[in-house]
């Protein structure tokens, strides 16, 4: 890729939401290395730190289910890099259940975390975006083919799509763009997954093509969203609307998990 455009982000100013670990973490890193003043956000005080330090971020510790944390977390990215350039909403959780076994609690947890979080935290950066801003969202390709075990996950990745459209209606001055990402492997996604709901939906996912032969690494995934949201950056003149970033390999053949 050329870096006529990279180059542009030498005084620009992002917030990267979910930014302390996995995809996010990965995209700030890269951001920053571009030249970017980055702030980026999590709920995990002690990682989000370490992630900072490393990359050369602010940290801004709050939880995007919490609508005071969402004002508050914008108030402080803005105070300590200036006025936006570029979002994005990296943060997203799911938990590991059959549709049969998912409680109010459970469909809460995510759907705050992946949709209610991320139009919170839209809404508060409306007042502080620079002209010609990229506000991103980072989506699935589980969006249209729910996996066994996930299909809260992929119904609230559905919902922020939609989202995402909506507020491309109702604010058609700023660049609001969908990050379909596909199978990556290193991220803090499965962390809490029950090992044995893991084990008897696999052969599901494998039955339905949902698994690539080869996965996709965090920091790839990072650096190319946030190489591509600088592009972006730098041609104002040019919407966008749904980048997808998946492995290239083919899909895996029906086997025992490792």
């Amino acid at each position: 890729m050329s870096t006529s455009g990279l180059e542009q982000l030498a005084g620009r100013h992002a917030l990267v939401v979910g930014g302390s670990s996995g995809i996010g973490l990965g995209i700030a890193r890269r951001l920053t290395a571009l030249g970017a003043d980055v702030a980026i956000s999590a709920r995990r005080a002690e990682l989000l730190a370490n992630a900072a330090g490393a990359i050369g971020a602010t940290a801004v510790v709050g939880d995007v289910r919490n609508e005071a944390d969402c004002q508050r977390i914008v108030a402080e990215a803005v105070a300590a890099v200036g006025a936006l350039d570029i979002v994005v909403y990296a943060a997203g959780t799911s938990v590991l259940r059959t549709l049969d076994t998912m409680n109010a609690d459970d469909w809460r947890y995510v759907l705050e975390t992946n949709l209610i979080g991320a139009s919170l935290i839209t809404r508060a950066v409306l007042g502080h975006l620079r002209q010609h801003a990229v506000v991103g969202y980072v989506s699935s390709e589980t969006v249209g083919r729910p996996r066994a075990g996930l299909v809260a996950y992929a119904a609230s990745k559905i919902a922020l799509e939609e989202m995402a459209r909506g507020w491309r209606i109702e604010h058609p001055d700023t660049r609001f763009a969908v990050l379909g990402v596909g199978q990556t492997i290193g991220t803090d996604f499965a962390r809490d997954f029950d090992a044995d709901t893991f084990t008897a939906v696999w052969p599901s996912w494998l039955a339905h093509g949902e698994m690539r032969a080869d996965h996709m690494e965090p920091n790839d995934v990072g650096a190319t969203i946030a190489e591509s949201i600088a592009v972006a950056v730098a041609h104002p003149a040019v919407d966008i609307d749904r980048m997808t970033f998946r492995s290239p390999g083919p899909v895996a053949g029906l086997a025992e998990p490792a």
